[in-house]
């Protein structure tokens, strides 16, 4: 399970750095910017914070997927004008998750055990999502 998060969460971090940075959520930058201080301050999260994460982290690719679905397409067709149009969109979504690479970070660093049976649940329906939206064998994302 621990590579299933690592590698899941290295490719939102990808996405996050190429895409978006930072988006907008059914989870608000404050409430995820107080776990995340909570976390720096060496307090453990609870299986809910986490599960914050994961709907923070959810939401981002909600915003970056399309795009990044669009992209591909538009490298596989060779047009480099349509690249670079949503590249500049994709810029435009950062701040909108002013925590994306931190949230990542976190969710790397936990144990399975820590998350709870209904996060794992949401980590690997994440993982779908992001195997269906960007046509990557989920045995790549597990």
């Amino acid at each position: 399970m621990k590579k299933l998060i690592s590698t899941l969460f290295a490719l939102a971090v990808i996405v996050s750095m190429t895409v978006l940075t930072s988006c907008g959520s059914k989870v608000d930058n404050a409430t995820v910017g107080k776990i995340v201080e909570k976390y720096d301050n060496g307090d453990d999260l609870t299986e809910a914070e986490y599960g914050t994460l994961l709907d923070y982290v959810d939401a981002a690719m909600d915003d970056a997927l399309p795009i990044i679905k669009d992209m591909q397409d538009a490298v596989a067709d060779g047009d480099m004008v349509k690249l670079q149009k949503l590249t500049k969109k994709g810029e435009e979504l950062d701040g909108k998750y002013e925590y994306m690479d931190k949230a990542g970070k976190i969710l790397d660093k936990v144990d399975e055990s820590e998350l709870g049976e209904a996060n794992v649940k949401k980590i690997e329906a994440l993982a779908k999502k992001i195997s269906d939206a960007t046509g990557m064998d989920i045995s790549d994302i597990f």
